[in-house]
């Protein structure tokens, strides 16, 4: 005698539930840090130098003509004493050392702004100043829009069509603004700055 063996009822139901959680957050993204810039032009240097060095070796083995480039600094070099220039020299490669110490430990800049979701869902500044721009041109008295957005706050430059209409107007704005950003986690501040299209505020 066959059994089939199908999952029951309360099987499927839990599986779809497990099937149904959300996945956990991703981590956040981060700007590039400064010491990746450095690194570059640390990588430069080291290869000019390395050019440097293997210009010499086929000078010492004949294979070019000329003084090694290495000898000519270091006999330029030997005898010298110590001057009031190599002292800040000295004093401006320490500077450099304690600013690429700091810039080593500095936190990166977070990138992107978090949308109220379980999953870790971020949109650009970019994004968010399209939106919030958007929102501004489709209240009624306005007649351009533009926004400019930060990871805390808003502004939105308006033209208003009515001269008597723009303190009314702007309270629109901000209202309309801030209902199309608020899936945002954190509700920005908004500000809007608002003139008649004649040029009067």
């Amino acid at each position: 005698m066959s059994t089939t063996l199908l999952p029951s009822s309360e099987e499927q139901s839990t599986e779809g539930e497990a099937k149904a959680q959300p996945m956990s957050a991703a981590k956040r993204p981060v700007a590039a840090g400064l010491l990746s810039v450095l690194g570059v032009v640390w990588a430069l240097l080291l290869l000019a130098l390395a050019v440097v060095c293997l210009r010499d070796a086929l000078v010492a083995f004949g294979a070019l003509g000329g003084r090694p480039w290495i000898n000519s600094v270091t006999s330029w070099l030997d005898g010298t004493t110590a001057t009031n220039w190599m002292y800040l020299i000295g004093a401006v490669c320490v500077l450099v050392g304690l600013l690429l110490l700091v810039a080593a430990l500095k936190p990166r800049a977070r990138r992107g702004i978090e949308v109220e979701a379980d999953t870790g869902v971020l949109i650009s500044k970019s994004a968010v100043r399209r939106l919030a721009s958007l929102a501004a041109r489709q209240v009624d008295g306005v007649d351009t829009a533009s926004a400019t957005a930060g990871r805390r706050r808003v502004t939105v430059d308006a033209t208003i069509l009515a001269s008597s209409q723009v303190d009314e107007v702007k309270a629109d704005i901000s209202d309309a603004v801030g209902d199309r950003l608020e899936a945002l986690r954190k509700d920005p501040q908004v500000r809007v700055r608002a003139r008649a299209s004649g040029g009067g505020q």
